[in-house]
């Protein structure tokens, strides 16, 4: 038997799908924000020596183990017991994403941070920068340039990642298309719209980053 495909009826459900395309770039862009952020705090966190770095390995470790729906699941269920407030799926979401990736995040700001010869330290110090002064103005910026590959296969991971959050019905892409592959009882060609908006956004971004590696690269 010779499937016949027929694209029709997807495409004119494509209000849907653009309204999770929507869905998806928002919550992927809040997730990325803040999973840098905590990234950040962790990963200087993990830097030093001493209680504020144990603590950083214990969030790294109990956020990189656990399994992103278990979080998803427990955030979504703890969120009015803790606060007192309605379940809202995108901020859920957003929080859930944020934390797992932070602790990724964290190993790469932490590796990098690192990767920085003690030699700039000890230049920034001679030049009569404080603590701050030499992470903000010297290592950082060395460090961040070292990162960026590692950063944005992150940011693919984040964004495709975001399909998890059909599990407690946030309307994104997966969600939408699993409407309508239901209702239209085309789940052959709904899938197949699905995979072709990823990949018309993963792959430009894996081909600017490709190019942004190769000018730093020449610039050092």
């Amino acid at each position: 038997m010779t499937y016949q495909w027929d694209f029709s009826s997807v495409f004119q459900a494509y209000p849907l799908l653009l309204k999770g395309l929507w869905n998806t770039l928002l919550l992927a862009c809040t997730a990325v924000a803040g999973s840098l952020a905590i990234g950040l705090l962790v990963g200087i966190a993990r830097s030093t020596r001493g209680p504020i770095s144990w603590v950083g390995a214990a969030y790294v470790e109990i956020f990189r183990n656990v399994p992103v729906p278990i979080q998803l699941f427990l955030f979504f269920y703890l969120v009015p017991l803790l606060f007192g407030i309605r379940n809202n799926a995108f901020l859920v979401s957003a929080v859930t994403l944020s934390l797992y990736k932070g602790a990724f995040i964290a190993e790469i700001y932490r590796s990098g941070i690192q990767s920085i010869e003690r030699g700039q330290w000890d230049a920034a110090r001679a030049l009569g920068f404080g603590n701050i002064g030499q992470f903000r103005y010297i290592v950082l910026p060395q460090a961040i340039k070292r990162m960026i590959p590692a950063f944005t296969n992150r940011v693919i991971e984040t964004f495709k990642l975001t399909t998890v959050a059909s599990l407690i019905v946030y309307p994104e892409l997966l969600y939408q298309t699993r409407i309508i592959s239901e209702s239209e009882f085309r789940p052959l060609e709904s899938f197949t719209i699905l995979a072709i908006f990823f990949a018309a956004v993963v792959m430009p971004i894996s081909y600017l980053s490709a190019r942004l590696e190769k000018r730093l690269a020449a610039s050092d």
